[in-house]
């Protein structure tokens, strides 16, 4: 597959998006870092290809013109102001370590206000209680999901948010260019870099901006997650201070595994000269030692809140008490949080465990030896997180 042509600059996609929504606030400038590197990173590195192209270039144009309505939409309703974001429940385990799993459970509680795909990525006019569940964009995210597997055949079997099922909050952070959504999707090495070094203080000042407005008009206590989030506690902390840290565990050289195999599919999908993820600029190796570095991130960043703040200043979820005993991990956590679980909501997720096969759309099947890596290394690197927590190893 050819590469694309490269992106428009920065200005000419900030034109676009004026042009598209006849507004002109984009909100504070602080973005505009972010989206600079972003672009740069896209042009220079990932040796786009037109799949790529096209996915990076509806990414960022979405999210400018998201941000555009949003502000349109408070200049507007400066009431939306004054809500507030009372204790989130927010899972911030490393990726690929249940907090999919976790998160889709308690996104079946209809006590609890969980962000989904169409609402994260068109956002105004805010969502209506009485019509969420016939709102048009939320009818046409179903369409478009029906039709998905065919754009990126086998995904589904590595990693599968439906619809009608919680996202990522990372999908906030996109709209501040700061976001781990966008380096897993495309081979951005130095922008990788960056969103891992920067202040992550404006971009969660963002993602309170566009919970404020998603509860105006469909209230609730919002249940999150984001691998992100491990490495940026204190910023959360600082953001959200009454908010509950839920921590899913699990032996973090599987789960960097499993994420190399995820990365490698998606840059291997959006980059030049490739067809799968076995060749093309986006190298599986390069990529893996850099998810290798973000999962020991991850873990340095948990380490260091128990530090801090004390081991029970998070709520441990370890990932085989999770797929063996789910229903009593959601009653832990809700008696942790102060939550009542009505019997709908135990209805819900007992229907939701009932329905989640494991491999339900396919095996997801990965080695660290298709990325250069011995085991032993990984759990070498990885010791003082599983020592300090009492993860116990996995064998795959």
């Amino acid at each position: 597959m050819p590469s694309a042509t490269p992106l428009p600059d920065p200005d000419r996609l900030l034109e676009s998006a004026v042009a598209a929504t006849g507004l002109s606030d984009f909100g504070p400038p602080s973005f505009r870092e972010g989206l600079s590197r972003l672009v740069d990173s896209l042009n220079g590195e990932a040796d786009l290809n037109p799949l790529g192209r096209a996915m990076a270039e509806g990414q960022i144009s979405a999210a400018l013109a998201n941000r555009l309505r949003i502000e349109a939409c408070y200049a507007a309703h400066p009431e939306i102001e004054n809500e507030r974001i009372a204790s989130p429940l927010v899972i911030a385990g490393m990726s690929r370590s249940g907090t999919t799993a976790l998160s889709h459970l308690l996104g079946r509680d209809p006590s609890l206000r969980s962000l989904l795909g169409w609402e994260a990525n068109d956002s105004v006019p805010p969502p209506e209680m009485a019509t969420y569940e016939t709102d048009s964009r939320f009818l046409a995210a179903k369409e478009r999901d029906a039709v998905a597997e065919q754009a990126m055949p086998g995904f589904r079997a590595l990693h599968y948010d439906p619809p009608d099922a919680p996202m990522e909050c990372a999908l906030l952070f996109n709209h501040e260019f700061n976001s781990s959504a966008l380096w897993t999707t495309f081979s951005i090495p130095s922008y990788m870099a960056w969103t891992l070094e920067t202040d992550p203080t404006p971009a969660y000042a963002w993602h309170a901006r566009m919970l404020k407005l998603l509860q105006s008009r469909k209230p609730g206590r919002w249940s999150l997650k984001a691998p992100q989030h491990a490495t940026t506690l204190e910023a959360l902390r600082a953001r959200y201070p009454d908010a509950k840290l839920i921590v899913t565990h699990r032996d973090p050289t599987v789960c960097a595994a499993s994420t190399m195999s995820l990365t490698a599919f998606l840059q291997g999908k959006t980059s030049g000269h490739t067809s799968g993820h076995t060749s093309g600029h986006a190298s599986p190796r390069e990529s893996a030692v850099r998810v290798a570095d973000f999962i020991e991130r991850c873990c340095n960043g948990l380490l260091e809140q128990a530090r801090r703040h004390g081991d029970d200043s998070m709520i441990h979820v370890p990932y085989p008490e999770l797929v063996a005993r789910p229903m009593a991990v959601v009653e832990r956590i809700a008696e942790a949080v102060g939550h009542a679980l009505t019997p709908a909501a135990l209805v819900a997720i007992e229907r939701q465990i009932a329905d989640r096969g494991e491999h339900r759309h396919g095996v997801h099947r990965y080695a660290l030896e298709d990325y250069g890596f011995r085991r032993e290394e990984l759990d070498e690197r990885y010791r003082a997180y599983r020592e300090h927590f009492g993860i116990a190893l996995e064998r795959k």
